[in-house]
Order: structure tokens, then sequence, then C-alpha cells
């Protein structure tokens, strides 16, 4: 019988996505860092109410409504906890949405609903 090296490192990639964490922490997959959020340290979080759709946009000068991104690795995250509450989002468990670039805006869209 021959045994084989199990490779237990994530792989990264894919189309971009968002996480939203039990912690109510935002996750911005490497695909989105890589084509969006570099060399941005700071991004404004919007909510659209009708459409159940938050809006990630990265900034390179914040303003004092911006929330700073902590880079891990090829990944960024940021603590939304209050962003959340307000958005009704009940974060029960991690979810991953996949995410869409407005070009129009230079936004990062996910739909919650």
């Amino acid at each position: 019988m021959a045994y084989e090296l199990f490779n237990k490192k994530r792989s990264h990639g894919g189309a971009p996505s968002i996480t939203i964490t039990r912690s109510r922490t935002i996750i911005i997959n490497s695909s989105a860092v890589e084509e969006h959020f570099k060399p941005s340290h700071f991004v404004d979080l919007y909510w659209d109410p009708v459409e159940g759709r938050i809006g990630i946009k990265p900034v390179v000068t914040p303003n004092p409504c911006s929330y700073r991104l902590r880079y891990s690795g090829k990944v960024a995250c940021l603590s939304a906890i209050s962003f959340i509450k307000y958005t009704g989002y009940e974060a029960l468990q991690k979810a991953v949405f996949p995410a869409v670039w407005n070009e129009t805006k230079e936004i990062l869209e996910i739909a919650l609903a």
C-alpha cells in the first residue's frame, strides 16, 4: 500500500468572496484583495436595505467613517460588529458570500438576502 502526504495547507484564490464570521469579522479573500484592495489600508462600508446588499469600498485616505483593514497573509479582515448589527444580519455561523466588483461605483458588493 502506498502512502500519500496530506497537504493541510489551505488553497487560496478562486472567485472574489467575502466571509462574515460569528464574531462579525468581515474577511476579504485573496482574489478580491489582489484585484481591488491593494494598496488600500482602509475601507468604507455601505448598506443598501432595499436590495439587502453590502458594499465595501477601498479607500487610500481614511475619513471618520472608515474601517482599518488588517492583512493576514493574502487575505484582509476588519472588525465590523456595529455595522453587521446595523444591517440586521444574524451572524449565527460563518458564511461565505460571492462578491462582485461594481466598476461604476468602485465597490465590492455582496447580497445578504
